[in-house]
């Protein structure tokens, strides 16, 4: 096994995270390599681990908080945009080992401490990072922010990026926003407007992409926006979008009266 920090050459080993969903993604998979040439040329820093065939098999996006897209604040730290091993190549330590490359990595570079965003059981869980040094600096609703702190005087604060958009005054609007980094919330969030054309066919529906400092200032960071209103962190099932459509038009009534 080996762990090696990726360049514009084989940064599509990043996508290993997809296993055999892969070649369903490709088109946004191929659409996230680009994208991704150009975020390693800003500083984002990038990781697979090797099986002994040099076959991925684990990966890391990670950011520094300086850049725009990065939804933390701090001095020299770096996010972890995200991270996994895949599912049969785990509780084999891999994952120790990425992390502690990575900190020696991020500490050579001057950096201060590691950052991430834990939701749940289901994706990068605060137990996981727990065991590897980081500690919790706040707890929201849908997740936790946690920090490793690699030298002194390291913080971390989240930073809201709510839909800065106009609303409509009445009927169903539904903004898609997003960055161009992960395959599989990029074909999410693509589906989710064909869904909308379903479930509410004179919606109106705008998709964009979010990724310059311009775009988050003009129009907020990605999400699913029902009338201006978020509808989770994502994915985004069609119960949850068809509750959001129906919760819209329920506040739209209410205003009317």
């Amino acid at each position: 096994m080996k762990i090696e920090r990726l360049n514009e050459d084989n940064i599509a080993d990043a996508y290993c995270c997809l296993d055999e969903r892969r070649e369903l993604f490709k088109k946004d998979v191929d659409e996230c390599v680009a994208h991704m040439k150009k975020k390693l040329r800003e500083g984002w820093l990038a990781y697979a681990v090797y099986d002994d065939a040099g076959e991925p098999v684990g990966m890391s996006i990670l950011l520094p908080s300086s850049d725009h897209l990065s939804p933390v604040v701090g001095e020299n730290l770096y996010y972890f945009h995200c991270m996994d091993i895949n599912k049969n190549w785990r509780k084999r330590g891999i994952g120790k080992e990425l992390t502690d490359r990575i900190a020696e990595e991020v500490k050579a570079k001057g950096g201060k401490g590691l950052a991430v965003d834990c939701y749940g059981e289901y994706w990068m869980p605060c137990d996981y990072f727990t065991k590897r040094g980081f500690e919790t600096s706040k707890v929201f609703p849908e997740h936790s922010l946690m920090l490793k702190s690699i030298s002194k005087g390291a913080r971390v604060e989240f930073t809201e990026t709510p839909y800065k958009g106009d609303v409509p005054a009445s009927g169903i609007q539904i903004d898609i926003q997003y960055s161009v980094t992960c395959p599989f919330m990029l074909n999410n969030y693509r589906k989710v407007g064909e869904m909308a054309k379903r479930l509410e066919p004179d919606a109106i529906i705008r998709e964009r992409v979010i990724n310059t400092k311009e775009d988050i200032e003009r129009w907020g960071g990605s999400g699913i926006y029902v009338n201006g209103k978020s509808v989770s962190v994502g994915p985004v099932d069609e119960a949850e979008l068809k509750k959001a459509i129906e919760e819209a038009k329920g506040r739209s009534i209410g205003h009317s009266e």
